[in-house]
C-alpha cells in the first residue's frame, strides 16, 4: 500500500483514483471495453471516482503498478 500511496501522491491523486486509472489503462491496452463500477455512498467519493477517468498513466507507471496488482488476492464467495 505504501508504494501505491507514493505513486498516487506523485501524481496528485488518491490511491482509489490511481487504482481506477490503472483499470482504465489496462482495459485500453487490452483493447477491451471495461468500466469499473466502484461502490460508493458519499457524493465526495462519487466525484473522486469520476475524476479518475481523466487520469492518464504512463507505460512506466502502469508497469510499476503491475506487481502490486498481482499481489492482491480476492476473496472467494
Amino acid at each position: 500500500m505504501a508504494k501505491i500511496e507514493e505513486i498516487a501522491s506523485a501524481k496528485g491523486v488518491t490511491p482509489a483514483q490511481l487504482a481506477l486509472a490503472w483499470l482504465y489503462a489496462k482495459s485500453s491496452s487490452l483493447n477491451a471495453k471495461t468500466v469499473p463500477i466502484p461502490g460508493t455512498r458519499k457524493r465526495t467519493r462519487l466525484v473522486e471516482n469520476l475524476a479518475a477517468v481523466s487520469i492518464e498513466l504512463t507505460n512506466d507507471e502502469v508497469a510499476m503498478l503491475e506487481p502490486l496488482a498481482a499481489a492482491v488476492q480476492g476473496i472467494a464467495v
